[in-house]
């Protein structure tokens, strides 16, 4: 699992990393596609999991039907130590606030079941580095 103090929005929204592609042999088997046992472990399929086929030019895009949480989005604070101009803060009436540390915990600790969870990333409206508990947070 990763911990990611960045800007999501420059991720690639085709959930595949930057990463050279993975080499698979696949073989057909009956007039079915085999996918090796590496593969279905990483994506934790078994013989009931449904999964979607995707074509495009590039070749095939094989994914679960039914997701799983790869990426969670945390707000530490919706606070900042700057004051710009533009910023979307100044147009709601919300109270500026930090996340409890003892919430964060419980929150850490709740998504240790999530076992396909690669990256968490702090992140929101407000700067995650101005909160004063961030340093434990990481």
């Amino acid at each position: 699992m990763q911990f990611l103090i960045n800007n999501p929005q420059f991720w690639r929204s085709d959930g595949i990393n930057e990463n050279p592609p993975e080499k698979f042999e696949l073989k057909l088997n009956d007039g079915k596609l085999e996918l090796p046992t590496e593969v279905r472990a990483r994506l934790g399929l078994d013989t009931e999991t449904e999964v979607r086929i995707k074509f495009n030019q590039k070749g095939i895009y094989i994914e679960r039907a039914d997701p799983r949480l790869t990426k969670v989005y945390i707000e530490p604070t919706s606070d900042c130590n700057l004051n710009c101009k533009t910023c979307v803060r100044h147009s709601w009436d919300e109270e500026l606030g930090f996340m409890e540390l003892d919430d964060y915990k419980k929150l850490i600790e709740e998504l240790k079941e999530f076992d396909g969870l690669e990256k968490i990333s702090f992140w929101g409206i407000g700067e995650p580095l101005f909160h004063p508990q961030i340093a434990e947070m990481i």
